[in-house]
């Protein structure tokens, strides 16, 4: 009698073994498979963002020369004025897109410090599964305050941008009235496209939502073959 309880518990912990080194195994790839997806959602996003902003530099270069040679009566010391202006505009675009492709960032290092952390014990497997969710959960939050953040500045700004040009009356020149104009275009583009932004989450965040959502289902499911694994198997019940 005491042989065949003892098979029976030997059996019971071997089941919730099996189970938990699976659920474990599962867990570890389902991160890096989140993780794996910010990653290359932030290097995508680098990549355009630092040739959309040496592009733009471009533009405004072109621009300044342009708008120099369209208004030839300026005066000398505005010139040189505009020239500063438009030359640090270029500079600051030009040198912040170099930056942007050249220094990763978190979204793209966490990641990768995923992949390379030891799994081949199963102390290691919890380390980097505890790990994993770490990272997740920080580049979720990070974003998240980025996007509350990031657009609650630039609704402000666009709306300075709104007010500026319905109480500051435009120049007689025409150049300089279209400049004006531009304030108005520039605030209801800042202003829509950050009401957008506010309501749309991020990459991370939907991806540690998912991750969430997967671990509380697998959870029920862990819990309820537990519960039905710690009774012999013809006292097994539908739940």
């Amino acid at each position: 009698m005491k042989k065949i309880i003892m098979v029976t518990i030997l059996t019971i912990c071997l089941g919730f073994s099996g189970f938990s080194q699976e659920y474990e195994h599962r867990q570890l790839d389902r991160l890096e498979t989140h993780l794996s997806l910010i990653q290359e959602v932030a290097r995508l996003g680098r990549n355009i963002g630092g040739w959309a902003l040496i592009g733009s530099g471009v533009l405004i270069g072109a621009g300044g020369v342009i708008l120099a040679e369209t208004i030839p009566d300026v005066p000398s010391d505005d010139r040189l004025m505009y020239d500063i202006i438009f030359a640090a505009s270029v500079g600051a675009a030009v040198i912040g897109g170099v930056l942007v492709l050249c220094l990763p960032t978190d979204f793209e290092t966490l990641p990768e410090r995923f992949k390379e952390l030891p799994q081949d014990t199963p102390e290691n497997m919890r380390k980097k599964i505890n790990t994993g969710e770490i990272y997740l959960e920080k580049l979720a939050h990070e974003t998240e305050s980025d996007r509350y953040i990031g657009g609650g500045v630039l609704i402000a700004t666009g709306l300075a941008e709104l007010a500026f040009y319905l109480f500051v009356p435009p120049d007689s020149n025409t150049n300089l009235a279209y400049a004006h104009d531009t304030f108005l275009y520039q605030g209801i583009l800042h202003c829509g496209l950050r009401i957008l932004r506010l309501s749309i989450k991020s990459s991370a965040e939907n991806e540690y939502g998912s991750y969430k959502a997967w671990k509380r289902d697998q959870t029920i499911v862990k819990n309820k073959a537990g519960r039905r694994s710690a009774w012999p198997f013809f006292l097994h019940t539908e739940a």
